[in-house]
């Protein structure tokens, strides 16, 4: 009876070990998942009317576009912390000043390895600015085409070109698709609806929404929403700006799509952070119809409800 009950206990004491020992192993396991799966951050900086969007992800860092000239040290100083040595890409979406106007204090702030950009040029001092900031810098420097950037552990980014030369300089913009496990993120520059239909074939759902050309009527239109169906938009936007930006119009066909929105002229700098399953905003000030800019809201009719 003793021996069973000594066998029983060794029994017992080894169990209880084994047990210990796969929780030990389980939970090095998830933590080496954790390690292995890093998050990202995609910081939407709030430069007044303009976009400028950072990209994080370990030791590789992307800046798309630089907001408007008087922007560019708002950006220079934004990212410092974020850069691990040299700024890995650089896309200028295309020339217009909100958006190459503060990249000529970025170039002359940090090292770039490579400039993406729309392969327009333009007869303003900004876009000269910034052409001869490129020069000076002598990194790569080339126009967008069909393209997959490795950004480390299964994350891409891919240039999408789908007009080239057009006469209307915004659907020119430069597209990027961010992709990190099921989560999407879309960069449309100031794409405006004439030029959505030549993507409509090479895009599909996407969980965020940089929304074209600061929210204008002329941007996000029903087809292209009917397609990209994306969850949240993100605005890029100053605070009552000439533009007039969002139009109540786009913002409309975006609710209607059942998109959330979100404004940097609300907000401030937007963060997001994302994992491969998941992502979540430092932000849960969502936009509404009252949030459009100046004088947008006119009834078309004497029975038109903006709802």
């Amino acid at each position: 009876m003793k021996r069973k009950l000594v066998y029983s206990l060794l029994f017992l004491l080894i169990f209880i070990n084994l047990t210990v020992t796969e929780v030990a192993y389980a939970s090095e396991r998830a933590a080496y998942g954790q390690e292995s799966e890093p998050q990202m951050t995609v910081h939407f900086i709030d430069v007044g009317e303009g976009d400028c969007i950072f990209i994080d992800f370990g030791e590789y860092e992307v800046l798309i576009d630089a907001g408007p000239d008087a922007a560019g040290q708002t950006v220079v100083d934004y990212i410092r912390p974020y850069v691990d040595g040299s700024l890995d890409l650089v896309i200028a979406t295309h020339v217009h000043h909100d958006h190459i106007g503060g990249m000529d204090e970025v170039l002359k702030a940090y090292d770039v390895k490579e400039i993406i950009h729309s392969g327009d040029s333009y007869h303003t001092r900004f876009y000269r600015d910034f052409y001869l900031a490129v020069r000076e810098e002598g990194c790569i420097y080339t126009e967008d085409e069909d393209r997959v950037i490795e950004l480390g552990n299964g994350a891409v980014l891919r240039i999408i070109d789908g007009i080239d030369g057009s006469k209307n300089i915004n659907d020119n913009s430069i597209i990027t698709q961010l992709e990190y496990g099921e989560i999407k993120v879309l960069f449309v520059g100031d794409l405006e609806e004439t030029g959505e239909e030549a993507y409509l074939s090479r895009l599909g759902p996407v969980q965020v929404l940089k929304v074209g050309h600061h929210g204008s009527a002329t941007s996000s239109g029903s087809k292209f929403l009917s397609v990209v169906k994306p969850q949240i938009g993100i605005i890029s936007a100053g605070y009552a700006n000439e533009g007039k930006h969002p139009h109540i119009r786009a913002m409309r066909r975006l609710f209607q799509a059942g998109t959330s929105l979100y404004g940097t002229f609300r907000s401030g700098t937007i963060k997001m952070t994302l994992d491969k399953t998941s992502y979540s905003l430092d932000t849960n000030c969502t936009l509404q119809y009252s949030d459009a800019g100046i004088n947008h809201i006119k009834k078309e009719s004497e029975t038109e409800i903006w709802r």
